[in-house]
């Protein structure tokens, strides 16, 4: 799956927004933060 950086900073500005929305989104959050590190650490040497 391809994901350019301009998607993964939606996704950050989405979970930041969720973020202020309550703490049952908290999960989700993690899920989608670790496999969004996970992609950029892949773009690092």
């Amino acid at each position: 799956m391809d994901v350019t950086e301009t998607e993964l900073l939606n996704l950050y500005r989405l979970n930041l927004k969720i973020s202020y929305k309550g703490r049952e989104t908290e999960e989700k959050l993690e899920n989608v933060g670790a496999i969004a590190s996970a992609f950029v650490t892949g773009f690092l040497p």
